[in-house]
């Protein structure tokens, strides 16, 4: 952390500085959001994959034996598993966007620049913090879904090698 000024409270920031941070993360936040668009569009594509797999297997005739029972129950458990991990990655999550219009003019009208600056920083920082949280949940969402689909493509796999499965 910066020396902070005993006059001002505010830390001793060259203004060059505070302008080269501002602009660099100033559209973190945003593009987070835009991020997690991309994540949940790939989560309902799996889940849309993991759909077709299953209806495929249901498509299919199988033999009574052991063995493609055990398969079928294992395919439709990593459906469930995908599918709950869809729920659950798809659900509404809130994410931090920095300080809209209004709020920067009702709470910083009066400060000096340099300190809204650093309110901006200290501000977006902050969100994005809090938004990486968030997106590494639905990335694992998302990839717990990948997972289970591509167990659930094997077994059906499994069961057309064997012959099982037609």
């Amino acid at each position: 952390m910066p020396d902070v000024s005993e006059s001002t409270g505010m830390p001793n920031i060259k203004p060059e500085t505070l302008d080269l941070i501002l602009n660099h993360i100033k559209d973190g936040p945003e593009s987070q959001c835009r991020d997690a668009g991309t994540l949940d569009l790939k989560q309902t594509l799996i889940f849309i994959a993991a759909s077709l797999v299953m209806g495929f297997m249901g498509m299919g005739e199988m033999s009574r034996e052991t063995g493609p029972d055990v398969i079928g129950m294992v395919a439709g458990f990593a459906y469930l598993v995908t599918t709950l991990a869809t729920v659950i990655g798809l659900w509404t999550t809130k994410f931090r966007v920095s300080y809209h219009s209004g709020d920067l003019w009702s709470t910083h009208w009066q400060e000096d620049p340099s300190e809204v600056k650093l309110a901006l920083v200290k501000d977006i920082s902050e969100s994005y913090s809090f938004n990486d949280r968030q997106l590494q949940r639905k990335g694992l969402t998302v990839n717990v879904a990948l997972t289970a689909v591509g167990l659930e493509a094997l077994m059906l796999g499994v069961l057309a090698g064997q012959g099982q499965w037609t």
